[in-house]
């Protein structure tokens, strides 16, 4: 973590990362061991998908499967050294891009991440268009509370998903594999089911199955 973190902010990414590694591992652990695959809780008690197939499509089709078992792996257990994330605001895009809460510094800087002070004042929670900015960013102790459900709300309102997108960004984690082809929570799932190689590149696929496996 860079030195442009004062030490409140440094105190909430140091949990944030917690959270991201709690997350990725349960993630993970659904992927690895079908024995313990549990059903959606969206679903009706006359439905229960399992949530690997409905993020990822047909569990008889496994290469969408092998990728998210991948990415999760990365981020789990990549090396970080020479990555970073730091507070300022070195590129001006922060001010520039008032709605973002962070970005991947480019291809000159590319194990960079900046963390934008959006992130530690407040995020719009829902899906809606004209919903209003809410609360910092939530740790995992707020899932399922306080109003929040999986579709309706937006996965970054949450450090630990957020963070999933910021990892995906980086070329050392992804390779540049992952996508942003579907975001909201209605077209993820369309994107499981007919195109299930992309849904599991898809970054929103990938948090909403996490938050869903947490949950």
């Amino acid at each position: 973590v860079h030195s442009s973190c004062s030490d409140n902010k440094l105190l909430a990414i140091n949990h944030a990362l917690s959270d991201l590694y709690t997350l990725s591992h349960v993630a993970l652990t659904e992927l690895l061991d079908p024995a313990t695959t549990s059903a959606s809780l969206l679903d009706g008690p006359e439905q229960h998908p399992l949530l690997t197939s409905l993020y990822f499509g047909d569990a008889k089709r496994p290469n969408s499967m092998a990728t998210a078992v991948g990415f999760f792996t990365m981020i789990l257990l990549r090396d970080k050294q020479g990555l970073l994330l730091r507070c300022d605001d070195p590129d001006g895009k922060c001010k520039e891009h008032s709605d973002w809460a962070g970005h991947w510094r480019g291809d000159e800087n590319p194990g960079e991440t900046v963390i934008c002070d959006r992130s530690f004042t407040g995020q719009q929670e829902t899906t809606t268009d004209n919903a209003s900015t809410g609360p910092p960013r939530k740790f995992l102790d707020d899932v399922c509370l306080n109003g929040w459900t999986l579709s309706e709300s937006r996965p970054e309102v949450f450090w630990s998903t957020d963070l999933i997108h910021r990892f995906l960004h980086l070329p050392y984690i992804s390779g540049g594999q992952s996508l942003h082809a579907a975001k909201a929570y209605p077209n993820a799932l369309h994107l499981g089911r007919l195109e299930p190689e992309l849904a599991a590149m898809n970054v929103a696929n990938l948090q909403y199955f996490a938050l869903d496996v947490y949950a």
